[in-house]
């Protein structure tokens, strides 16, 4: 017994760790992003379901590109990409999500780190430059931990669990890292998922960094 109450006091301080740092916010952040967010979740309960929601208001309303213009000095760069230029890369979209969260006291966090090529050599060594570099968004969840999510346009659907798993079929014994690869190759070649679902090799070298 006392075993069991040192692991859920233990538990609940992890809690409260993840939720001072992760929702915390700066003081002068615009008031309107919290409202957009707000709007977008509001007929919502689950933070499931709000998170996805965020997620998928990001995909839909703006617009992927590697050279946008500048943020103008005295304006709030997650405010000008929601609701003026609305056209960025992934630490605009990243960013943008993780700190809507936050505004809605979920805890997230922004991660930055390279998504692997598809292709590799016969020695299963991978080429990564600067082109692989990527941003995402880590959600926590009580019970699960932090979970993946990706509001960015052109990755849409290369990360989640949910989009990834549910194009396999039901009984399907692949890990999940070996999903994401099958997943990722089969979406280069513009193909559905492979028939042959056999454990891709060297599994550790297939996850995001």
């Amino acid at each position: 017994l006392s075993q069991r109450i040192e692991r859920i006091e233990a538990l609940n301080k992890n809690s409260k760790e993840v939720y001072g740092i992760y929702t915390s916010l700066p003081s002068d952040l615009p008031p309107r992003i919290g409202e957009l967010a707000r709007e977008i979740t509001k007929d919502l309960k689950t933070r499931y379901e709000k998170t996805t929601a965020i997620e998928k208001y990001l995909r839909e309303n703006h617009a992927y590109t590697l050279t946008p213009d500048y943020v103008p000095v005295d304006r709030d760069f997650i405010d000008y990409f929601l609701f003026d230029k609305k056209e960025g890369y992934c630490t605009y979209y990243a960013t943008s999500m993780a700190v809507m969260l936050r505004t809605l006291g979920i805890p997230a966090r922004y991660v930055e780190g390279y998504v692997l090529p598809p292709e590799h050599t016969a020695d299963n060594v991978y080429t990564v430059t600067n082109n692989n570099a990527h941003a995402w968004v880590e959600v926590y969840f009580e019970g699960f931990g932090w979970l993946v999510f990706e509001p960015t346009t052109i990755y849409a659907g290369t990360m989640d669990y949910k989009t990834v798993s549910q194009s396999f079929p039901a009984g399907t014994s692949l890990s999940y890292l070996d999903m994401i690869e099958h997943y990722r190759q089969s979406q280069s070649s513009g193909q559905s998922v492979p028939v042959d679902l056999t454990p891709v090799q060297d599994t550790e070298k297939n996850n995001h960094l």
